[in-house]
């Protein structure tokens, strides 16, 4: 695991040198049968902006031109607003590439639409082909895709395919299992913006690992008391992740209401950490009573003493809720949970710890 994170590190001090590319992409097209004026082109370009581009089409003929760095995940569709993917024949994604390419596509069947030019492109057609081949031996279509990926990118290090889905899954997938996915990837693509984001979600991710030091903040609880995490030194600590939009945290109460009661008298505190997207106090304090989980210590994510981080969820980089945090009396962090079905693990260790 040391050799994995040493690697990584330095890894991450190469790429963030790496000098940026740009290139210019044209993407050329025809279209059959076309019932609308104009086509439309969704993509990040080279400055980290998000494009809606418009073409007008003209005698079944369309263009879109812009530049970006890298191959690049864009959405080509008829309309502009926004659609249920099942209501919605004129969408697909794909590969965008800072080169020439050309699509043909019909209106009404936009999902058979033919991209050539783009070697990315192709790839992500033989990836389908491995979550064809492996998902029949999968218990649910998650697992399926997720070992199917792992297949490809084991298979072709060399695509940004690759390097593109594992930054897709980095927050569903081990952390090792990432790190070790991310080393063999091609260094082409460690220094593109994809491969700077994921050498920064592993950095980041391995700060607050089982066996770091939790890091320290000091904010008011709901009652609008002082609740400094160092002052919890000699006591185990749960932080909860939550927020009152999540319906998995909300639902998952009960059990932590089973379990602050079974450990409290044994140096437990519950620390639940709202991070809410309303500015105002409502969502979360109507949350708070109607889950009736008065007994726990609330705070918002949000510092309100810490001249350093702004969210503490930022700070533990919590990237899905619930997570949860299980720190020992001398403020390492013993446990990491992600998830309602990672309870069942958090119990485990509790009994291990308090028998």
């Amino acid at each position: 695991m040391r050799k994995l994170l040493l690697s990584v590190f330095i890894l991450f001090a190469v790429v963030l040198k790496a000098q940026k590319k740009t290139g210019e992409f044209i993407l050329n097209g025809i279209i059959e049968n076309p019932q609308t004026s104009h086509l439309y082109l969704r993509y990040t370009n080279n400055e980290g902006v998000s494009i809606l581009d418009s073409a007008a089409i003209q005698n079944g003929q369309f263009q879109f031109r812009g530049h970006i760095n890298e191959p690049t995940l864009a959405i080509f569709k008829a309309n502009k607003q926004i659609i249920p993917d099942d209501e919605n024949l004129n969408i697909i994604s794909f590969y965008l590439e800072p080169v020439t390419m050309e699509v043909n596509v019909t209106y009404n069947e936009f999902l058979k639409a033919k991209f050539t030019g783009s070697k990315t492109q192709n790839e992500t057609k033989l990836l389908g082909r491995y979550c064809d081949t492996i998902k029949s031996n999968s218990p649910t279509k998650f697992e399926s895709y997720s070992n199917a990926t792992r297949a490809f990118i084991r298979d072709h290090p060399g695509s940004f395919v690759s390097l593109s889905n594992l930054n897709g899954y980095k927050g569903w997938w081990p952390i090792d299992s990432v790190i070790s996915l991310f080393n063999i990837l091609s260094p082409t693509f460690k220094g593109t913006h994809t491969g700077v984001e994921l050498s920064t979600f592993i950095r980041k991710k391995m700060e607050t690992a089982v066996g770091t030091t939790a890091g320290l903040f000091r904010t008011v609880d709901v009652n609008g008391k002082t609740v400094n995490l160092e002052h919890f030194r000699g006591k185990y600590v749960l932080l909860d992740f939550w927020g009152s939009w999540c319906a998995p945290c909300r639902e998952g109460m009960p059990h932590m209401k089973e379990v602050y009661k079974k450990y409290k008298d044994r140096r437990l505190a519950v620390i639940a950490v709202a991070h809410e997207n309303d500015e105002s106090d409502k969502p979360w304090k109507e949350a708070i009573a109607k889950d009736a989980t008065q007994m726990f210590i609330h705070v918002r994510s949000e510092l309100k003493n810490d001249p350093v981080y702004k969210k503490i969820s930022d700070q533990y980089f919590v990237t899905s809720f619930p997570t949860k945090f299980l720190i020992d009396p001398s403020g390492k962090i013993i446990g990491k949970y992600l998830g309602s079905d990672d309870d069942s693990k958090l119990d485990q260790k509790l009994v291990e710890l308090f028998p």
